[in-house]
């Protein structure tokens, strides 16, 4: 980036402050995602007094925050769309060659991409030179990674990559072949950061089970890879207790609900209904509703009371843990719950529900991976339950210690 000495040490804290909170950036994304947060200042885009603007910490942060995504990704294999003519060049530090004078053809080697997951809008796209096996067109050249995106070649679906490779000759003609490989060969490194689409409903949510039998849950798999559990909700009414959220794995496609009896004579009516959730803590939409006439067993099972008496946070299961564990938690009353994990430096690693649930009994599972999909290190990590009542002045903070043994 361009800037005065006084700006560096202030560009710098930026960066260290990105890296915080998302240790993954590259050069590249750091340096762009600063720019993006800039205020324009003085006349309209660049001018000499501001540069490209003044720089702001806070938009930078709010860029890589929920419910905004950094998606980096990589593509192989392109095709050259143009050449130049054979000219000499410098190439410094270069692999494979040593430093000094050549003669070089320079190829435009392009990729046109998909994005492997859609966006709301056309995303910030911007290519990553390290990841990147192409060069620049610049001269002298230093062999350093270079990638592109084609202006004006952005969708909400894809983008156009550009990078350099070169046929080079050394000064007495001897062909040396190409540098740093050839066009079918090359690496495309690119990342998109956009405000991340929630996820899809399930399909097809649908019900069997006969008389005297226990309910059974029907659905189509869920196959986009950012989902990181399934939410099925119960509602009972005519009986009290019986409210329930209960998590799955996102592979699951039916679920048969133990502890209701199916009587077309009964009491009660029992209510499902599902929904996804993505590593973002974004809900979809639920699905269509299913309803059993029945009568729940909850008030026999001697683990269960009929309604919470109070709020609770239990010891997740199974603890230390790898892969997963559960994390119970009981709400007495209808209230507006978070239950966040944090790493011992008190950064958040993943939020696992913030959302109003009825009361009832709750579980809910932890992976082991972050808010964006991305499997966390051994170590301790704290859950943080918060609840507050919807129908009273009710509130309830604790925090326990989770360890990851892998």
């Amino acid at each position: 980036m361009n800037g005065t000495s006084f700006a560096a040490p202030v560009a710098t804290g930026i960066a260290a402050l990105l890296l915080s909170v998302n240790s993954s950036l590259y050069n590249d994304d750091i340096e762009q995602i600063i720019r993006l947060g800039v205020e324009d200042k003085g006349d309209p885009g660049f001018d000499n007094l501001y540069g490209t603007g003044r720089v702001n910490a806070r938009a930078a942060l709010d860029l890589i925050r929920l419910p905004n995504v950094v998606k980096q990704w990589t593509a192989s294999g392109g095709s050259s769309v143009s050449s130049t003519n054979t000219y000499t060049m410098v190439f410094f530090s270069t692999p494979g060659l040593a430093t000094g004078i050549y003669i070089v053809k320079r190829y435009d080697v392009r990729k046109t991409v998909s994005f492997p997951q859609s966006f709301i809008s056309t995303p910030y796209v911007w290519g990553r030179g390290v990841a990147t096996n192409g060069y620049s067109a610049a001269s002298p050249n230093f062999g350093m990674g270079w990638c592109n995106v084609v202006s004006g070649s952005e969708t909400s679906t894809g983008v156009t990559l550009q990078t350099y490779v070169y046929k080079v000759w050394n000064i007495m003609g001897q062909y040396l072949g190409y540098y740093p490989t050839s066009p079918s060969n090359v690496t495309f490194a690119y990342t998109a950061l956009e405000e991340n689409p929630p996820p899809s409903t399930p399909t097809n949510f649908y019900g069997t089970g006969g008389q005297g039998q226990n309910p059974t849950l029907h659905w189509d798999s869920v196959v986009e890879p950012d989902i990181d559990y399934l939410e099925l909700k119960r509602t009972v009414t005519g009986q009290g207790g019986g409210n329930r959220v209960f998590t799955l794995s996102p592979g699951t496609t039916q679920y048969t609900d133990n502890t209701v009896i199916i009587d077309k004579f009964g009491f009660a009516t029992i209510k499902y209904k599902l929904r996804s959730v993505d590593y973002a803590s974004q809900y979809s939409g639920y699905t269509n509703t299913v309803t059993y006439s029945g009568e729940g067993l909850w008030k026999q099972m001697a683990d269960f009371e009929i309604i919470p008496e109070e709020y609770a946070l239990h010891a997740a299961f199974p603890n230390p843990f790898n892969p997963s564990t559960s994390i119970r938690f009981d709400l007495p009353e209808r209230s507006r719950v978070s239950m966040i994990i944090y790493d011992v430096l008190g950064r958040t690693v993943r939020t696992l529900v913030q959302d109003a649930m009825e009361p009832g009994f709750n579980e809910i599972r932890w992976g082991g991976k972050d808010d964006k999909g991305n499997p966390v290190p051994t170590g301790m990590y704290i859950y943080r339950f918060s609840a507050f009542s919807e129908e009273s002045d009710k509130q309830f903070n604790k925090s326990n210690k989770l360890v990851l043994m892998k």
